[in-house]
């Protein structure tokens, strides 16, 4: 097997998040590789895995900060729910959904995420939000929700109905559903865009969702989620409870 053949492989075996982390470990491979060469000094394996996890951590802060100077936190009115909502979507290796939603209070109440067959990136968001439109109303509770998603052609899709230009005829039905929902609930229920950075405990639930197969819904407790990156609070950076 050659080179071109070995990366192509790794690249069908890592989703998006695994890709820059493995692009990391190589540029500390090739720095450490040169140290070698030209100074003599062989540094261990568990420091070039340590430098790795350094850069993505500079990466992740400075992209935070560079967010939090663009404007301030979402304002939820007193006595809102918020459901955050994301997608995962790989060519290989199919699609997940996650949807984390937080009481009156900014706790973290109820997740569910499940694997899917979204024909692309932007199909598994719509589904995504299909999912989170699916629980309001089967929730059987009164009050207000907010939902939240990272893609602002899907929200103005759902507001305006549009469902032409969109990458695929499942997305556009998908968008059509979520229309409807949010038009029969327009008096409980807004949809709003929101920076991705503020998504991460979906994000890390459509993944695992993608990943695993799997399809659960429940209290964090009841789903197990204690190795995935979930915010029990709402974060106060993006999110401000009046």
């Amino acid at each position: 097997m050659n080179l071109s053949e070995t990366v192509l492989m790794i690249n069908d075996a890592l989703d998006s998040d695994q890709i820059m982390d493995f692009c990391n470990i190589m540029w500390e491979l090739w720095k450490a590789r040169n140290e070698e060469v030209i100074g003599g000094k062989k540094i261990p394996p568990p420091e070039i895995l340590n430098k790795a996890s350094s850069i993505q951590r500079s990466i992740n802060q400075q992209a935070t900060t560079a967010i939090l100077r663009e404007g301030q936190p979402m304002t939820v009115p007193a006595g809102v729910r918020v459901i955050l909502t994301d997608g995962s979507w790989d060519p290989n290796h199919g699609a997940g959904t996650g949807l984390a939603v937080y009481n009156r209070r900014g706790d973290l109440v109820f997740v569910q995420y499940g694997k899917g067959d979204a024909a692309d990136a932007f199909h598994a968001e719509a589904e995504a939000l299909l999912a989170a439109l699916c629980y309001v109303q089967g929730a059987s509770q009164e009050g207000r929700f907010y939902l939240y998603t990272d893609c602002k052609v899907l929200h103005t899709a759902v507001y305006e109905k549009q469902i032409q230009n969109l990458p695929s005829w499942q997305a556009a039905e998908t968008v059509k559903r979520c229309s409807i929902l949010q038009q029969n609930m327009e008096n409980r229920v807004i949809v709003q865009h929101i920076t991705r950075a503020a998504l991460t405990t979906p994000h890390a639930l459509a993944n695992w969702a993608r990943r695993s197969r799997k399809n659960e819904a429940g209290t964090p407790l009841q789903c197990q989620i204690a190795h995935l990156d979930v915010k029990h609070n709402l974060d106060e950076h993006f999110f401000t409870l009046q």
